[in-house]
């Protein structure tokens, strides 16, 4: 995680972010993988931000990045578990 995802992090954490930084955090959590490998605060978020429309999940970062197909099935499990 480059050093300004950090801050934004911890900035996040601290709430210190309007609405729009956050969805901009969140939508560089998705794109990088990250919100799927934080705390689970974060992939619930990212689901929930996904879901209303203010976030995308074109391709997952497991799916252009592993190639093991047992972590895409895995991936691909859980996401399917948050949006019950």
């Amino acid at each position: 995680m480059d050093s300004t995802l950090v801050q934004d992090v911890i900035d996040y954490e601290n709430g210190d972010m309007t609405e729009e930084r956050i969805i901009n955090l969140f939508q560089k959590l998705i794109d990088s993988g990250h919100a799927w490998t934080l705390q689970g605060h974060y992939g619930r978020m990212a689901m929930s931000l996904i879901e209303e429309g203010h976030c995308t999940n074109e391709k997952t970062y497991w799916e252009e990045k592993a190639d093991d197909p047992h972590l895409l099935d895995v991936t691909a499990k859980w996401q399917d578990k948050m949006k019950k």
